[in-house]
């Protein structure tokens, strides 16, 4: 070991062989294995990605099938301009206003595509308990996510106004 001889103990020496074989592991590491590493694992995502397109025809048949037996329970496909019409309907009939009725939201929960709606309506306690009954029972336009009833104060009248915001969850088609 003459080439260590500028290291006068033992100690400083093996000290230096560890601290020269730590640096060449990272050198290696960072050259050669952290590259074949990251190309495992796009190769297991892409592997898993396959196996999921090959079982893809079985799956959309079982989710064909779990929404078929959902429509026969009596929960009706989503359509907003069906909603739309139902609660326009209804709330002419009991002297109702809806105040907001904007777009709806889709997201997917547990591998269930999911259209939410938010609507506000404005006008007496009963009527818009009957008009929630309505929505979820009767027609069964989905299920009601929330439902918050607040007053609101009408600052050109000076009237306080019962109003109801609904939130209603149905499956998409």
């Amino acid at each position: 070991m003459q080439f260590l001889s500028f290291l006068p103990t033992y100690r400083q020496r093996n000290l230096f062989l560890l601290g020269v074989g730590v640096f060449a592991l990272l050198l290696i590491y960072l050259v050669s294995i952290r590259q074949t590493l990251g190309l495992y694992r796009t190769y297991r995502v892409n592997r898993a990605a396959i196996a999921r397109a090959a079982s893809a025809p079985g799956e959309i048949a079982r989710l064909e099938a779990q929404v078929a037996a959902l429509q026969q329970n009596g929960l009706k496909v989503y359509d907003q301009e069906n909603l739309l019409v139902e609660v326009t309907r209804f709330c002419r009939e009991h002297e109702l206003l809806i105040t907001t009725f904007p777009s709806s939201d889709r997201v997917v929960e547990n591998g269930y595509p999911i259209i939410t709606n938010t609507l506000e309506v404005q006008g007496g306690y009963k009527d818009m308990v009957r008009l929630v009954h309505l929505l979820e029972q009767r027609e069964r336009l989905g299920s009601v996510g929330s439902l918050k009833f607040y007053t609101q104060k009408d600052r050109i009248s000076k009237k306080t106004y019962l109003r109801l915001s609904i939130v209603l969850r149905n499956l998409a088609a």
